[in-house]
């Protein structure tokens, strides 16, 4: 369905049905197909979600420690200490180490 309404529309703007400034002609749109065809749009899509992942393990990593500490003393009395002073540092101070350590 979306093919037939690009196509529809790029007919209507080469035929002159539509005025150019109003809605351009859509040959774009080969392009895009034709990146998907090579595999270039689900690469880039997996590389643009790679912070997403990031942050999926991340937060649940930070959930299971939470979870483990708030309902196991033993956890609680093992990580609780260390994990709070690990929280107390800013964001921002992690981010130089991250990046020197992913170039290595």
């Amino acid at each position: 369905m979306p093919l037939i309404i690009v196509v529809v529309w790029q007919v209507a703007c080469v035929s002159g049905l539509c005025r150019r400034g109003y809605a351009g002609a859509k040959r774009r749109s080969a392009r895009g197909l034709e990146a998907a065809a090579v595999g270039r749009v689900a690469r880039n899509i997996w590389s643009a979600s790679a912070r997403q992942r990031r942050f999926v393990i991340g937060g649940g990593i930070g959930f299971a420690f939470g979870l483990m500490n708030g309902l196991s003393q033993l956890s609680s009395k093992l990580t609780d200490t260390t994990l709070q002073m690990v929280r107390n540092i800013p964001h921002l101070a992690l981010i130089p180490w991250s990046s020197c350590v992913r170039h290595r």
